[in-house]
């Protein structure tokens, strides 16, 4: 499963440990650990319409209609309910 974090944490975790490190050991164990230290972000995956086998594109518009929903979102629109084509 694929871990998401935030790029400003992981920066200031190597830098913390590039500054706050007396000795000349800044050895990649301790760089993985400080990063793997930061906690990682809740997410689920989401299909967008426009990917969606539900979603049939309506003609010269953005909109579309969703089969599983019977609802017309735009192609950007999205859900945890979407299956990709």
């Amino acid at each position: 499963m694929t871990v998401y974090i935030k790029r400003e944490d992981a920066i200031d975790a190597v830098l913390d440990i590039y500054y706050n490190t007396s000795d000349i050991d800044l050895s990649g164990e301790r760089l993985e650990a400080a990063i793997l230290n930061i906690p990682a972000a809740d997410v689920a995956p989401v299909v967008r319409c426009q990917n969606c086998m539900y979603w049939t594109k309506m003609n010269d518009s953005a909109q579309g209609r969703c089969a599983l929903f019977c609802h017309y979102p735009t192609g950007g629109w999205y859900c945890a309910n979407g299956e990709r084509k």
